[in-house]
């Protein structure tokens, strides 16, 4: 009998890619793919837990997913950094994200393997009640879309309807002290570049346009089979002579960022990188080093200001963490006046959660929930005369769309 799947995403892009690279393994054993749960045999989940709400939100959709008939199969980064807490909710089958690649041992009678299935280059958004729970601000949805569409016809940015993305490479090498990706990723793996090329090949002859370069630290690329990204984008133009293409760098840290400005320069000035994505994370010194990033806040300033003389029509977003254990209120003005001098396009402001096994949550001095509230609630109302603002219990999104205004601080 033909069985009936159901997958749903409550992650990022990268767990999307996955559940599309399920999706084909599921056809390929002649499974029959549900758009809900309701009739469906198999239940599989793919989870995020980069941050506790994110964590919070996933449980609370394990719960409504156990009271089908259906099996429930629970994967993605949750069961990799936060197994104990899936534990006391549900009793199934479940993988971490490194370990995806066994889940022939779930179905052994299949006869195409999960490592027969290429990977994909499309992310699968999912179930709509899904995407709905997993936006406790569902309805500040269309208010980013909104906002997006504002902001990139401001820059004269065109993104083209046929996008794709291009997974360089898994896992992450990386030790911020708040961070415990790397549990459920593993360690980095990065795609051999014969591959990434082909997979380019392939889609710029089927008419995309517009690439999104993602992984864990996109910057590490290659650091773990004698390469490195700029050979990559080097190798990538090769190919794409003639066409008129798009780059979105995702996820670079300052530290790959500064390292590989002068390549990332160039293709910004030819226009070839349209955005790009570096998680700065703080303002002070002190609390960078604490969290094992990129301390050198003046090297940062130097690295985007000359982003923005390449290219004006660049947009540039980051995350920022307010209230990492032991930040001050004159450390935390640091990260108001950095984020004022770079004048991001969008800023993604986090408050601080102690994640599962990282090195963080074992500092002392915690810093109280009311003040961080207290914290992100300032650099909204610091930023609301240039910036449109979304903002809820744990975090804040700041999209530039007017002329700069200066503000003290």
């Amino acid at each position: 009998m033909q069985k009936k799947v159901f997958i749903a995403v409550g992650g990022c892009n990268r767990r999307g890619l996955d559940a599309s690279r399920l999706i084909d393994y599921f056809r390929a054993n002649r499974c029959r793919i549900m758009g809900s749960p309701d009739s469906a045999d198999y239940i599989l989940f793919l989870t995020c837990a980069y941050k506790k709400k994110a964590e919070d939100i996933c449980i609370d959709i394990i719960k409504r997913f156990n009271k089908y008939k259906s099996e429930l199969i629970v994967l993605g980064c949750l069961p990799g950094i936060s197994l104990d807490r899936l534990k006391s909710i549900f009793d199934g089958k479940y993988l971490a994200t490194k370990d995806i690649n066994t889940i022939d041992n779930f179905f052994p009678y299949f006869k195409v393997k999960f490592n027969e299935i290429p990977d994909s280059n499309f992310s699968y958004g999912g179930y709509k009640p899904i995407l709905d729970v997993i936006a406790s601000r569902k309805k500040q949805l269309p208010l980013i879309k909104s906002l997006f569409c504002r902001l990139f016809k401001r820059k004269r940015l065109i993104i083209p309807k046929k996008k794709a993305i291009l997974r360089i490479s898994e896992g992450c090498n990386g030790k911020c002290s708040y961070c415990s990706i790397s549990k459920a990723t593993g360690k980095q793996k990065s795609k051999p570049t014969h591959e990434i090329l082909k997979e380019y090949s392939d889609l710029l002859k089927k008419g995309y346009r517009f690439f999104t370069l993602s992984a864990e630290d996109t910057g590490s690329y290659g650091s773990d089979i004698g390469t490195k990204l700029p050979e990559l984008l080097n190798n990538m133009s090769k190919i794409d002579k003639g066409y008129c293409v798009k780059w979105h760098i995702q996820t670079i840290s300052p530290k790959y960022a500064i390292r590989y400005q002068s390549t990332l320069i160039d293709l910004i000035r030819k226009g070839k990188i349209v955005l790009i994505k570096c998680d700065i994370q703080s303002g002070n010194k002190r609390i960078l080093s604490l969290m094992n990033r990129y301390p050198e806040v003046k090297d940062i300033l130097s690295l985007y200001s000359r982003f923005k003389k390449a290219n004006k029509r660049l947009i540039t977003y980051s995350n920022f963490i307010i209230g990492f254990p032991s930040e001050t209120d004159d450390e935390f003005k640091d990260t108001l006046r950095i984020m004022k001098k770079l004048e991001l396009d969008i800023y993604e402001i986090f408050s601080y959660s102690d994640r599962h096994g990282s090195i963080s949550s074992r500092l002392s001095n915690k810093v109280q929930s009311d003040i961080m509230m207290k914290r992100l609630t300032l650099v909204h109302d610091v930023f609301r005369r240039k910036y449109d603002s979304i903002i809820d219990q744990d975090m804040l999104v700041l999209l530039n769309y007017s002329i700069f205004r200066k503000i003290k601080i």
